[in-house]
């Protein structure tokens, strides 16, 4: 498509289903076009269908550019209220100006406050980040990516090659009596969840609501629709019982040698977490994963949870970048990292 002199771009709310907005995903952002992660995620989410603006030419029906926010529960100081986590983020080539994405973000903004949202969210990308702070936006942090390494062998390779065979082995043995050692609070059992989340998650989300002074809710029916029905990544969830109560879980999805966690719950227990982290380690290991890596926003508790889980930091990238409507009574806590429990399941989508 080439951009003409003169040409006009009008911004508009969209239907999600409208037929143009995947076409602009698939000349910008292919991964985000395939017709049945639309339907999903634009479609079926329980808090909500997606809200979806376009930009195109004025005369014309063929969008040039999109973006869309996605409803989100969430938990400020113990009360439910709704956010917008912002994605799909494509503008064509042409127009690929600070006007038409101005306009597009603009759009986000007006419906926060416009529908009643406490606040609408996003992890940009470095170059995204300026357009946010243009806009008002504050980035809470930085996202660490912390490691727990559960073998040593790909490290020690990249650092002296072929010697790796022999001392990656005894390092290895360490690793392994490490979490054998790691105790588990009485009673406490750990198994692979089978079939859908139940009620009884519905009933830890409510031990959990104020745990945290802000934090997404993870009802049963959101999880389900999260990971169970995700379109594009299969996830793995072990949870942590006493009896017949649930006491805690873990989100994982395997990329290559890595299991990332999505999501840790452990009712602030760290003895769950540890027994969590036990029984992914060995899983890990049985399907011959060399690391469990873990997204946290820096500063927050999400990030000491994992450090005191012995992760260690490997980097980092951006972070979420928040807007609140002027005159929000939280504001201030929705702009403080040390107030949130964020990790990667969070961010993405």
């Amino acid at each position: 498509m080439t951009a003409k002199a003169g040409d006009v771009l009008r911004t508009r709310a969209a239907d999600p289903s409208e037929p143009g907005i995947r076409g602009v995903l698939l000349r910008n952002l292919p991964d985000a076009a395939p017709a049945d992660r639309i339907a999903w995620l634009y479609g079926t989410n329980p808090c909500g269908k997606a809200l979806v603006w376009v930009a195109e030419r004025e005369g014309s029906l063929e969008p040039v550019a999109t973006s869309a926010a996605h409803r989100r529960a969430f938990r400020i100081d113990g009360r439910e209220a709704l956010a917008l986590n912002l994605s799909d983020f494509a503008i064509d080539v042409p127009y690929r100006t600070l006007g038409p994405a101005l306009g597009l973000l603009r759009a986000t903004l007006a419906a926060v406050a416009e529908h009643g949202f406490a606040m609408s969210y996003d992890v940009p990308s470095e170059s995204m980040l300026a357009l946010y702070r243009r806009l008002g936006y504050v980035e809470l942090g930085r996202m660490e990516r912390h490691v727990r390494p559960l073998s040593l062998a790909p490290a020690l390779a990249r650092r002296i090659g072929a010697a790796a065979k022999v001392l990656a082995p005894p390092l290895d043995l360490l690793l392994r009596a490490r979490d054998a050692f790691a105790s588990t609070p009485a009673g406490v059992r750990v198994e692979p969840l089978e079939g859908a989340f139940g009620a009884e998650f519905d009933v830890l989300e409510a031990r959990e609501a104020s745990r945290h002074r802000v934090r997404g809710a993870r009802s049963a029916a959101y999880l389900d629709w999260r990971y169970r029905r995700h379109t594009m990544w299969k996830h793995g969830v072990l949870c942590a019982r006493r009896g017949g109560d649930l006491l805690g879980f873990i989100v994982w999805r395997e990329a290559g040698e890595v299991f990332g966690i999505a999501e840790l719950v452990d009712g602030g227990d760290t003895g769950v977490a540890r027994a969590l982290v036990k029984a992914l380690a060995s899983l890990g290991r049985q399907r011959g994963a060399t690391a469990l890596s873990a997204e946290t926003l820096a500063g927050s508790p999400s990030s000491d949870r994992f450090r005191d889980l012995g992760f260690v930091k490997r980097g980092d990238g951006p972070g979420p970048v928040v807007y609140v409507p002027p005159g929000s009574p939280v504001g201030p806590d929705l702009l403080d990292a040390r107030h949130w429990w964020f990790l990667g399941g969070d961010r993405d989508i």
